[in-house]
């Protein structure tokens, strides 16, 4: 039984984990490529004003990052943005 139960409760964590966790890219195009994905996140989604710059900034740093080539950074970022993805 306990064995079912820790058994359930890891395979929930890994679910919970992979839906959210970005793949770490491995180049600049591989990082563009995750810039472009997260933006489509948003496409026809409401945001309020406070959340749009918070986005902005968000964005703004995945782009620094992929520019300087911190790819564990822009995954870590780009995580964060999909956080605000409303209605997710």
């Amino acid at each position: 039984m306990i064995k079912r139960m820790l058994a359930a409760s890891l395979f929930t964590a890994m679910v919970s984990g992979a839906a959210i966790a970005a793949e770490t890219p491995r180049n600049a195009d591989e990082c563009n490529a995750l810039v472009k994905n997260t933006v489509a996140l948003f496409d026809n989604k409401t945001l309020s004003d406070q959340d749009e710059n918070q986005l902005e900034q968000l964005f703004d740093t995945l782009d620094t990052q992929c520019s300087s080539n911190s790819y564990d950074e822009a995954a870590r970022t780009a995580e964060e943005i999909e956080r605000l993805v409303p209605d997710a």
